[in-house]
């Protein structure tokens, strides 16, 4: 039984070979021989393919006494050669009668001459205070007779000012003696009389007080003619004061100053300086 199968499969690869012909094929090319004309070409041997370089069409000139052909190569310039660029032409010279107007340059130093000057300068600026006055009208009133008004301020400053005036026995050397002196005016009448403790009239007896100074310059007479010593003293408190301040130069300050010691103006009591 394997050997039928062997045989059935051997006649069926041959009839195979013989339908298609494979046997006969192979028999054909083997027994070709190249004819005497005919020869192998080799690998190296044939040329690299280049691709084909398209060339412009060569204008077309006429040529004298020349074939067709010479003239379309005459024509067509080499592809390896570069046309000449021909320079450009100079301008042209100007004509002799004609003028160039040329810019003067200036020099640093004529730039020097034609810097303007500078102005001349100005007076020195100067504050003035005026005063002291007691109220704002009182200042007002003052700036206006001043004729100021309209470039003066007023300035209230805290300060002590007059509230009255005080009668004083000169100060003593010490307590003991003060008291002393109290006791002594007492027995003249005065029975309000006491010792000032502190300040720059400490040891001092206050004999009386006075709002008006007037009065007070009248009562310190009185005492002096009964043989007292006394004296005039203005009694200071905490309060403000109010000053003008003037903006001006240096050569204003003869006629503030002639000013000030107007009744108007000064008061009797105001006085010109120079703003802090």
């Amino acid at each position: 039984m394997k050997y039928l199968f062997f045989l059935i499969l051997l006649a069926n690869i041959v009839f195979y070979l013989w339908e298609t012909g494979v046997g006969r094929q192979i028999g054909q090319d083997a027994q070709k021989v190249p004819e005497a004309g005919e020869r192998i070409v080799l690998l190296k041997e044939i040329p690299a393919k280049s691709e084909p370089q398209i060339m412009p069409p060569a204008p077309q000139a006429e040529v004298s006494g020349a074939e067709p052909e010479q003239a379309a190569v005459s024509a067509a310039p080499a592809q390896d050669e570069a046309a000449p660029v021909e320079p450009a032409p100079p301008p042209p010279d100007p004509p002799a009668d004609t003028q160039v107007a040329e810019t003067p340059i200036a020099s640093q130093a004529d730039a020097a001459d034609q810097t303007p000057n500078p102005p001349p300068p100005t007076p020195d600026s100067v504050c003035y205070h005026l005063g002291p006055y007691v109220s704002p009208k009182k200042a007002i009133a003052a700036s206006i007779a001043l004729g100021g008004a309209s470039r003066a301020e007023v300035v209230k400053q805290p300060t002590e000012v007059e509230a009255g005036y005080t009668v004083l026995y000169p100060p003593a050397e010490s307590l003991q003696v003060a008291r002393e002196n109290l006791k002594a005016m007492q027995g003249k009448g005065f029975k309000d009389a006491w010792v000032l403790e502190k300040g720059d009239y400490r040891y001092a007896v206050s004999l009386a007080m006075f709002s008006d100074k007037e009065r007070a310059e009248a009562a310190v007479a009185h005492f002096r003619g009964m043989g007292i010593p006394a004296e005039l003293k203005p009694r200071m408190v905490p309060g403000n004061t109010w000053w003008l301040r003037i903006p001006g130069s240096s050569a204003e300050r003869p006629a503030l100053e002639e000013a000030a010691g107007k009744p108007q103006i000064g008061a009797g009591t105001a006085k010109l300086g120079i703003c802090e």
